[in-house]
């Protein structure tokens, strides 16, 4: 298992260069001296914890860091705080992570500056440069690269899509929020890749996260994740304390909804990186 991405993170305060990212790590050097290619395959595990999770390194042909966009139009609907959960549980893994702060807000940056641990990486840079700091981690020996996108901004959204193995659209349970999302299906239509809803803040008790799902897939067309994040406490004490759910209660109930929704997305990357031969044979199948 390679070791976790380092940083040194070099901020530019305006400059249109935006900020410039060094990623040097003894994996990297590993990395490039064995000129191993790194492929992902899920692993189901008996036990469901992110440590057991794994993501097996192989040689192929097909080398491709995979990255994981959090895309919405509206603000607080949870991009930040799965944007947050998803690096902390990949780097848990052993898999060099890092988180792109896409978000002029830069709370994701902000989390990372009240974090002890050095994992996972995050820098806090201009939309304008996603392209070529995605460059540079892949060619830094980067496995996962999570965005976290800025709310009302379409060209950000749009640039994340393009870039993104998998989009995530979060969404809370609420009427503002279902009938925002309408914006970002619309825009993500243009990219034409898949997106699926992520549900975050769903109440305890009721029926608002089914009814919530339901609407999203009659409405917009979007697949629910099964996995969501309930309106639990432990979420907001994690931006403010730099740690995730998962490492302050790790038999917690926000804990196993972390697991359950890192096991999903690691599925669909899973999914959506195999050879089109074997999809189209799954598909024949079925």
């Amino acid at each position: 298992m390679l070791a976790p991405l380092n940083k040194v993170i070099q901020r530019n305060n305006g400059s249109d260069t935006g900020a410039t990212v060094h990623l040097c790590t003894r994996a990297h050097v590993r990395f490039r001296a064995c000129a191993l290619a790194r492929v992902w395959a899920y692993v189901p595990t008996q036990s469901r914890t992110c440590a057991q999770s794994r993501l097996c390194i192989g040689q192929s042909e097909d080398i491709k860091m995979k990255t994981v966009a959090l895309i919405a139009q509206k603000g607080g609907v949870g991009k930040t705080t799965l944007a947050i959960h998803l690096a902390t549980a990949f780097a848990a893994t052993g898999k060099n992570t890092l988180l792109l702060d896409l978000d002029p807000q830069a709370s994701a940056a902000e989390w990372k500056d009240h974090r002890a641990d050095e994992t996972p990486a995050v820098l806090s840079i201009q939309p304008s440069r996603l392209t070529k700091v995605l460059e540079e981690a892949k060619s830094m020996g980067a496995d996962v690269v999570i965005l976290d996108t800025a709310p009302h901004s379409e060209s950000t959204a749009l640039e994340a899509a393009k870039a993104a193995d998998l989009i995530i659209v979060p969404c809370q349970p609420t009427i503002m929020d279902l009938r925002a999302m309408a914006k970002t299906v619309e825009l993500l239509k243009l990219v034409g890749k898949t997106a699926f809803a992520v549900l975050n803040s769903v109440p305890h008790q009721g029926t608002g996260g089914q009814e919530a799902a339901e609407t999203i897939a009659s409405s917009f067309g979007l697949q629910v994740a099964d996995p969501s994040f309930g309106d639990r406490v432990a979420f907001s004490r994690c931006m403010i304390s730099g740690q995730a759910a998962q490492e302050v209660e790790p038999n917690g109930k926000a804990a196993a909804e972390v697991t359950a929704l890192f096991d999903w997305v690691v599925a669909q990357l899973h999914t959506r990186t195999r050879a089109p031969a074997q999809r189209k044979k799954k598909g024949e199948a079925a």
